[in-house]
């Protein structure tokens, strides 16, 4: 359901109720009290959500991680952002992944952003490439070009001027589905990521079979629970053999070891977020997605990913 709103704070508690409901345990702090203010318009749907923010006055603040990525665009003013232990370039248009977030800011500024849900980001990719056996993977968090950023503020723009500000067009559902899909795709264009080496199909027709999708998506959906071969046959309205079949045609491997595929990059997905320091350790998190021995998890996962669990770990 499309949605528009606008708020305004003068106080950092103000801030922190309102963006609570999208960032989680987000916290706002200023040495500034008596100027502090922000502002924001946002429009859009639960997935895809084009928003506005005006800060005055110094401040600081964190979020911890979510389930979104953000495409921010800082027009005015500066801020140093950091998101997991990676510092961001805030002077350039910038991908913030689902990490935790920390942002300081001295004097006024303001930004453009769109969240984007990570689950809507791997469907498009599913449908539209086929089969990703382990959703997307953003591989820098600044566009591929001067060129390939302007795409984004222009594909932005229209999304937000010509779409999102007319009540009568955000609200109509064919017009809003088609608008957050190019908004999808130009992300996936503009910023380098695993679908960037993967063909379009060339015949026209679906990416996947619709047992094949729903088998996925039952995956997707108990990644973190035991799961047989017997339940995805059910999910997908298959017998046992008849989603084995259907694996080996069209994605090119089992079930099985798409199940486990999806797990591997849950673990790399915690790995990232995870602090050793506070005592996240390979083994915590390779048993929580599946993985009870360490040294078979972690062949597999230099298999997958091209380095030690521990190297992501130290990120």
């Amino acid at each position: 359901m499309q949605y528009s709103l606008s708020w305004a704070a003068s106080r950092p508690e103000e801030a922190i109720e309102a963006l609570a409901p999208v960032y989680r345990n987000v916290d706002i702090r200023t040495d500034d009290e008596h100027r502090f203010g922000v502002s924001t318009l946002e429009s859009g749907d639960p997935t895809v959500t084009l928003s506005s923010f005006d800060w005055t006055a110094d401040g600081r603040g964190r979020s911890e991680a979510n389930s979104f990525f953000t495409v921010g665009d800082v027009y005015a003013g500066s801020v140093t952002v950091t998101a997991g232990r990676e510092t961001l370039d805030s002077s350039r248009l910038m991908l913030i992944p689902p990490r935790r977030l920390d942002a300081s800011w001295t004097g006024s500024h303001s930004a453009r952003t769109v969240r984007l849900e990570r689950a809507t980001i791997d469907a498009y990719a599913r449908n539209h490439f086929g089969v990703s056996a382990t959703g997307v993977r953003f591989t820098e968090t600044r566009a591929i070009s001067p060129v390939h950023e302007a795409l984004w503020r222009a594909v932005e723009r229209h999304a937000r001027e010509e779409v999102a500000a007319h009540p009568d067009l955000l609200h109509n559902d064919l017009i809003w589905d088609e608008t957050a899909r190019h908004l999808v795709a130009t992300l996936l264009t503009v910023f380098p990521n695993s679908t960037l080496e993967v063909a379009a199909p060339r015949d026209g027709a679906a990416a996947l079979p619709a047992s094949v999708r729903r088998a996925i998506a039952y995956m997707e959906e108990h990644v973190a629970e035991p799961v047989t071969i017997a339940d995805i046959a059910a999910a997908a309205r298959l017998s046992p053999r008849g989603i084995q079949d259907a694996f080996a045609r069209i994605v090119g491997h089992s079930p099985m070891r798409h199940l486990r595929l999806l797990r591997l990059e849950a673990a790399r997905n915690d790995l990232l977020l995870a602090d050793p320091t506070n005592g996240h350790t390979v083994a915590d998190i390779a048993r929580r997605w599946g993985f009870p021995h360490v040294p078979r998890f972690a062949e597999a996962y230099r298999a997958q990913f091209g380095e030690n669990p521990r190297v992501t770990l130290q990120r």
